[in-house]
């Protein structure tokens, strides 16, 4: 048995499976071996004795979600941005607005504090729908490029953070950002 056939060939920069004849890695463009020499050879550890996982996959899939998330995210914060006066005239349409008007008053607020409330917190909300829709796309550029894995990490951590108002938004964006954290070998250094 060969020392080629003892091991099998990894890229040491991103940990993408090669073939023994390859020069540069397909996934990271690393070059893995001098024209006509030996390629570097990994027993599927890292230098640090850890197991080297192929990430691509992953931030392929990643980058996807990314995309179609930044599309969902912009265009939900713009239609409610959009439509502010359409909705607080549906409220105000509602049946049930003088009741709820009343229990305002009674405590001690007036009804136009209440619309310039709701209508703030809807600027708000729409605002928050529109920077996680530019998180999600730059982390998405970041990750289709390949590049500034820092700044798509960065990224993710806002989209985290601006759609953390719900407990399963908190949890599916700390995972998801969790995931981008692991893609840095994939990532080109720049």
């Amino acid at each position: 048995m060969s020392n080629e056939e003892e091991y099998d060939l990894f890229c040491t920069h991103c940990g993408q499976r090669i073939n023994k004849d390859t020069v540069f890695c397909p996934s990271c463009g690393t070059q893995v071996s001098e024209m006509g020499g030996e390629p570097t050879y990994s027993n599927n550890y890292s230098y640090n004795n850890r197991p080297v996982i192929d990430r691509s996959p992953r931030l392929k899939a990643l980058a996807i979600l990314f995309t179609i998330t930044a599309v969902l995210f912009l265009a939900l914060g713009a239609y409610y941005l959009a439509n502010i006066d359409v909705i607080m005239d549906n409220l105000k349409a509602d049946p049930q607005w003088p009741d709820i008007v009343k229990q305002i008053e009674d405590m001690g607020y007036t009804e136009q504090w209440f619309l310039d409330t709701i209508r703030q917190y809807l600027v708000i909300f729409s605002a928050m729908f529109i920077v996680a829709g530019i998180g999600a796309a730059i982390a998405a550029v970041c990750a289709f490029a390949k590049k500034c894995w820092a700044v798509g990490l960065i990224a993710c951590i806002v989209v985290t953070i601006t759609t953390s108002t719900t407990f399963i938004g908190l949890i599916i964006g700390i995972l998801i950002t969790y995931m981008y954290g692991t893609t840095k070998p994939c990532f080109q250094a720049s």
